[in-house]
């Protein structure tokens, strides 16, 4: 169960950097000067580095996004199974499977 919490958060960190990329777009930033600010302050994660190393968050999504949509269904199996529910992670989730 552990691992299948820390793949959901790994996803939901995706998700949140694709979120903040969408946002950084509607005030005018440049993906790649956002993605190299991210990556050298509080917002660095393990998903950050990859998605800046990729270049976009879409690209990353694009690359990736198979097996994180896999492991997301295992996430949202188990929690069902468990009669449980992922809470806010829920939309997170979604971002990153975008």
């Amino acid at each position: 169960r552990v691992k299948w919490v820390t793949h959901g958060v790994f996803a939901a960190q995706i998700g949140a950097v694709a979120e903040g990329v969408r946002l950084g777009d509607r005030l005018g930033i440049d993906e790649a000067t956002l993605l190299t600010a991210l990556t050298h302050g509080s917002a660095a994660s393990r998903a950050l580095g990859g998605i800046a190393a990729t270049g976009s968050a879409d690209a990353f999504i694009a690359r990736v996004g198979e097996f994180i949509g896999k492991d997301v269904a295992v996430v949202r199996r188990t929690a069902s199974e468990l009669d449980s529910d992922l809470g806010r992670l829920e939309d997170l989730l979604d971002a990153a499977l975008k």
